[in-house]
């Protein structure tokens, strides 16, 4: 949980900073209240980063997700020497 608190807490003080230098009274647990009050009507990355702010398990689901993303593309990367190999290929012929 600490690392949560501690997500929640850096992520909160970013986006309060930026925010309300652009809006004139910016409330951030109002912005919160209103995206959890429409969160099946929103898509994208940003709002689901913005509902980690005050939900663990949402926010555990996104950890969980880069690590599976994440563990995949370093196994990918792995595969391309062997690949290349495979085609006798080298690096510098690969580039060309």
């Amino acid at each position: 949980m600490e690392v949560f608190e501690k997500y929640s807490d850096l992520l909160e003080a970013a986006i309060t900073d930026h925010l309300s230098a652009a809006v004139d009274g910016f409330d951030l647990m109002e912005l919160v209240g209103m995206l959890n009050a429409r969160k099946d009507e929103l898509d994208g990355e940003v709002f689901d980063m913005m509902l980690t702010l005050t939900d663990f398990e949402a926010f555990k689901e996104l950890m969980l997700a880069y690590k599976a993303e994440t563990a995949q593309v370093r196994a990918a990367d792995s595969c391309l020497p062997r690949m290349r190999a495979a085609a006798g290929l080298t690096r510098r012929e690969h580039d060309k």
